[in-house]
């Protein structure tokens, strides 16, 4: 049982450990660093690769997993990632106009709305009851929700990303949280399981270069990538979205304090 989950939790670390030392020869090799950012007050000559490098490992880590069936939800999810990996190194090159940026990360919700992943059901907060919104009104209540929801946490963790360690330590604690509840019976998500903590894995091993002093940034994709992920596995996951809230809600309050 416990193999079903180290695994790929070792796959992810490794790979992850893999691409970042492989980017980190290759930028010193090129001597790039990727732009400068002023929310960075421990940046000076560290490449911002580490996006690159949690992308490409979560993804070959997800496909080398016998476990996973690729779902159209997952694929949503990898599509996602991998547009955010084009985009977001293309605003580690060269910065990307915010607003250009808020357009592709709403294309980007409601594309994953579109592939499966959505809020099915929400509970009245007046009546304890349940709020079905799966048809009709529903869906269009469903589609602003997870487009507000993505938004919301992409953008917390990106602000977040200003101090070596910060951004990946909420994020690590987050999608262990997400990994616990997906264990829990009363959810009951192996899949779910399985997919968190190889993003776990993923965010740890980043970790060790990211921690001060920092050997390599996460740079805007590995940002957007950490928070896009822990969404839709708040989503994905049993709709555990008030729990990824309340561990996520210090960086969502410092972003839109």
């Amino acid at each position: 049982m416990i193999l079903k989950y180290l695994i790929p939790f070792l796959v992810a670390f490794l790979l992850t450990v893999f691409f970042t030392v492989g980017l980190i020869w290759l930028a010193k090799k090129i001597k790039w660093q990727g732009r400068k950012s002023l929310r960075h007050i421990h940046a000076s000559g560290v490449p911002r690769i580490g996006g690159v490098a949690m992308i490409l490992a979560f993804n070959g880590a997800i496909f080398l997993n016998r476990d996973l069936f690729i779902s159209s939800e997952l694929y949503g999810f990898i599509l996602g990632t991998i547009i955010l990996l084009a985009v977001g190194f293309w605003d580690d090159v060269k910065e990307i106009y915010w607003k250009i940026q808020l357009f592709i990360q709403v294309a980007l919700a409601v594309l994953v709305f579109i592939l499966g992943i959505r809020i099915y059901y929400v509970t009245n907060p007046l009546t304890g009851g349940i709020l079905h919104l799966d048809s009709g009104l529903g869906v269009l209540i469903s589609i602003t929700l997870v487009i507000f929801w993505i938004l919301a946490v992409m953008n917390a963790i990106n602000w977040s990303d200003g101090i070596d360690g910060v951004a990946g330590g909420i994020s690590f604690i987050s999608v262990m949280t997400i990994f616990f509840l997906s264990l829990h019976p009363e959810v009951n998500q192996p899949p779910m399981a399985i997919v968190s903590i190889v993003l776990a894995g993923t965010i740890l091993a980043f970790l060790i270069f990211n921690f001060y002093p920092a050997r390599v940034l996460a740079g805007t994709s590995g940002a957007i990538f950490m928070g896009f992920s822990l969404a839709v596995l708040a989503i994905f996951a049993g709709t555990k979205i008030a729990t990824a809230l309340l561990v996520l809600s210090m960086p969502i309050i410092d972003f839109y304090g």
